[in-house]
């Protein structure tokens, strides 16, 4: 089983006409959900307002096959989060989280899960208290490989040395790290992503994966270095295409048998290449036809694989 733990939350999205559509959200929150479209067992760890919007929330993870049993509830309100794609080179965000379920979550509310091979975690999260320290206090005890997307976002930190030193100690934990090109140079200012990544590896993590948008994403080791080309589809908006892209990585990895090493441990030395190169280009497909839609819409795995299978260029290359 994959676990997914952290905020679920409303996404508001910008429309042409100027009105706001909403959609369950939070990025683990859609983790999750794409995972379980993949056809991979995953449960969804985190706390969900009993308020319209929190029944909506675990409704959408119940239809879409996810396990809602570590799932506790609250009657604090659902965070709100609006999310403005047109016109942006990358989503702007505003949030309305404070007093929410998702964000008065306490060590209480999170069960230990042994039964979890893979655990990811990450995004708002932790940035935000007490929420914040419940999930690192949690990263500290999680099973199986841990997966991590800090998925940063600027305007919900207002202590900048305080979050590097709590990224650091998560980053410690982590197997496998998946940011995007804006997250590397938040962390790295001016500072070349070959070199950000590798100053990555040397934390912790055995892959670092940088997520390009239209550019692609690049997948690095200590020994290795794959990149794969973005597919190119019509654009309806780009929200949850990242966290579309970690799920399907994944759910790659899941089927593969990975990961074979102890907690929050993937040996690089055990990953075939070739197996690294179907799970990123599985990835990117997934991500691009989540980009077909409104909101985050994963595709399931049939659509992946159908989608794959009539795609000629896309390659990975080292």
């Amino acid at each position: 089983m994959i676990v997914c733990g952290g905020e679920a939350l409303m996404d508001f999205t910008r429309q042409a006409g100027g009105d706001y559509a909403p959609h369950p959200g939070g990025s683990p929150y859609n983790v999750a959900v794409a995972l379980a479209r993949q056809d991979v067992p995953t449960a969804f760890l985190g706390q969900i307002s009993r308020d319209l919007f929190g029944e909506q929330l675990l409704a959408h993870l119940q239809n879409s096959g996810v396990d809602v049993s570590l799932v506790s509830r609250s009657a604090r309100p659902s965070t709100l989060a609006f999310v403005d794609t047109l016109g942006q080179a990358e989503p702007q965000y505003a949030f309305y989280a404070q007093g929410a379920a998702d964000v008065e979550l306490l060590p209480e509310g999170v069960s230990d899960t042994p039964e979890a091979r893979i655990t990811h975690v990450g995004s708002v999260s932790l940035m935000q208290e007490p929420c914040g320290q419940t999930w690192e206090d949690y990263v500290q005890r999680a099973s199986g490989l841990l997966s991590f997307d800090p998925n940063i976002r600027p305007a919900l930190i207002p202590d900048r040395e305080a979050y590097l030193g709590r990224f650091g100690r998560v980053l410690a934990r982590t197997g496998l790290l998946k940011l995007s090109s804006p997250d590397l140079a938040w962390l790295f200012p001016e500072q070349a992503e070959p070199l950000a990544a590798h100053a990555l590896l040397e934390r912790g993590p055995g892959v670092v994966i940088v997520t390009g948008g239209a550019c692609g994403a690049t997948l690095y080791t200590a020994g290795l270095t794959l990149r794969q080309s973005a597919f190119r589809v019509t654009v309806a908006d780009t929200v949850g295409a990242g966290d579309t892209f970690t799920a399907a990585f994944l759910a790659e990895l899941y089927r593969r048998g990975f990961p074979p090493g102890g907690p929050g441990q993937l040996d690089p030395g055990q990953l075939d290449p070739r197996q690294l190169r179907v799970c990123l280009r599985w990835a990117a497909a997934s991500a691009a036809l989540s980009c077909q839609k409104t909101g985050t819409q994963p595709p399931t795995f049939v659509q992946t694989q159908t989608f794959l299978s009539s795609q000629e260029f896309g390659h990975a290359q080292i």
